[in-house]
């Protein structure tokens, strides 16, 4: 009877872990981090006049750049006159962090938190990085925004990639 109480106590632990995760895990959009200063981590990122793919591209913006995003439409965000989609960009912040890549082969720096984001280039173990203090979860991993020296290149990697 001890086992078995011990056992539920357990489980139930596990379960309210697992729910608190899931309640505080950041998505994958850049959208739950809210209006400020965002890098752009896509190659080019156009600006459209609508909040949409179909806008009128009206501008664009080049790997590396700061945007002063001033208000959040799904997943777009406002930028002077016209808008981004965040998917490309990540919440910037005064904080960061330089590690490294660990890795046996190679990995890759994506323009967005996800598999199915571009590739902007490949690292190999032990390149440098400067690491984001905003991560966001997709693909069963956490993505993390970070600047690569020696790619020139600001974009996306799996933590399991990030040498602490």
């Amino acid at each position: 009877m001890k086992t078995c109480k011990r056992l539920i106590s357990v489980v139930v632990a596990l379960v309210l872990i697992i729910s608190m995760a899931a309640v505080f895990a950041v998505p994958a959009s850049a959208v739950a981090n809210g209006v400020g200063t965002y890098v752009i981590t896509a190659a080019s990122l156009n600006i459209r006049s609508t909040p949409s793919s179909s806008g009128t591209i009206i501008g664009s913006y080049v790997n590396g750049a700061n945007v002063n995003v001033t208000s959040i439409t799904g997943t777009w965000g406002k930028v002077g006159s016209g808008y981004v989609d965040l998917s490309y960009a990540g919440k910037t912040t005064s904080t960061t962090f330089s590690c490294s890549i660990k890795t046996n082969s190679s990995v890759n720096l994506r323009s967005g938190a996800g598999t199915s984001f571009g590739v902007l280039g490949t690292m190999s173990n032990g390149t440098k990085i400067t690491m984001h203090n905003y991560g966001y979860y997709a693909d069963g991993y956490w993505w993390w925004m970070i600047y690569v020296p020696s790619l020139s290149k600001y974009g996306f990697v799996a933590e399991d990639y990030i040498k602490f």
